[in-house]
């Protein structure tokens, strides 16, 4: 039996930790199909920014109409404008730890016996932190609300009306920090379908991605940098089998909407994405999300960050690891997104 001095126990852990994939065993625990947060948003299109009491942008929110043709002797008139506004978000921190007990440390033999109680239960614990990271990402927290983030729902709001019209969320008068009335063009594009078919839902996606492609006739160093548009739309069960019976009613010849790309479907060569939790909408949403202008942004030194081994207060034989993270959701250009939904 392997002796151990419970001393060692964060250096047994700090060690372990390096060599985690040893240890093979079926994980069956996810409550969800795909995590699409955790495995694309917060490793492909996260932004890690040092300090700050919160997140902050500028955004240019008018330009100063001014420019006039003129005739010869004209008088100069000159303006200062004011069309620079920011943008605010608060950070938002979640956490959760893996734990285990000295004793079973002292029950347990063999040189694995380390590994095969933290790789389990380190495991659990992201799926734990997956599972939150996913359900409060399509959730619009209450304006009373300062501990869930502002998920997709708070920056793409729905509305009936067709165009810009995706303004407040509801309950709220600011978004960002800003009123309306401050900044009248920061809405998302919206809509409503009646079905899955070429002549409803299609045609009105063609426009909303028309009407949605902004292109800026002065060259501006913004928060998009090289990046470009990075589109990608979801939707829930309903809608991905109705586009897919579409698809096939054309005899995959798709058109230049709908296409196929590594067996998953796309609308303008971006992929179509299935989200678990967007089932629960009865609405049937498309979202349409510009992933270069809406992003989670994370603070340095909170990025899922695993802390040192730690004893539970009051339980002496119990050690956990706490994770943390400290972020939140930025939307810095909703007009480049849209959602649609059944009406």
């Amino acid at each position: 039996m392997a002796v151990f001095n419970e001393s060692s126990i964060p250096d047994l852990v700090a060690g372990t930790l390096r060599h985690l994939g040893r240890m093979k065993f079926q994980q069956i625990a996810q409550n969800l199909i795909r995590y699409e947060v955790f495995t694309k948003w917060f490793k492909k299109d996260r932004v890690i920014v040092t300090g700050g009491l919160g997140i902050q942008r500028n955004l240019m929110v008018k330009h100063q109409s001014s420019a006039r043709h003129v005739g010869w002797n004209e008088q100069d008139r000159s303006v200062v404008p004011d069309v620079i506004k920011q943008l605010f978000v608060g950070w938002r921190y979640m956490t959760d730890n893996w734990a285990m007990d000295y004793r079973e440390l002292l029950i347990q033999s063999g040189p694995t016996v380390v590994l095969d109680i933290i790789k389990p239960r380190r495991a659990s614990c992201m799926l734990s932190i997956a599972e939150e990271l996913e359900r409060k990402a399509w959730s619009c927290p209450a304006k009373a609300n300062e501990v869930d983030p502002y998920g997709i729902p708070y920056w793409i709001v729905k509305n009936s009306a067709t165009g810009f019209y995706g303004a407040l969320p509801s309950d709220h008068d600011r978004i960002g920090g800003l009123t309306q009335e401050q900044a009248p063009k920061f809405k998302n594009y919206s809509g409503t379908y009646a079905a899955v078919t070429k002549a409803e839902l299609i045609k009105k996606w063609r426009k909303m991605h028309r009407q949605t492609n902004f292109v800026s006739p002065v060259t501006i160093d913004d928060y998009r940098g090289e990046m470009g548009r990075t589109y990608r739309h979801y939707v829930n069960e309903d809608t991905i089998s109705d586009i897919e019976d579409v698809g096939e009613a054309q005899n995959e010849n798709l058109g230049r909407d709908l296409g196929k790309m590594d067996g998953q479907m796309t609308f303008k060569s971006n992929p179509i994405i299935h989200v678990p939790l967007l089932d629960e909408d009865s609405q049937n949403p498309v979202y349409s999300i510009d992933h270069s202008t809406w992003y989670p942004i994370v603070l340095k030194g909170l990025n899922l960050v695993e802390g040192e081994t730690q004893k539970v207060p009051g339980q002496h034989f119990k050690y956990y690891i706490p994770v943390d993270l400290g972020y939140n959701y930025i939307c810095i250009d909703r007009r480049l997104n849209g959602v649609l939904y059944k009406a």
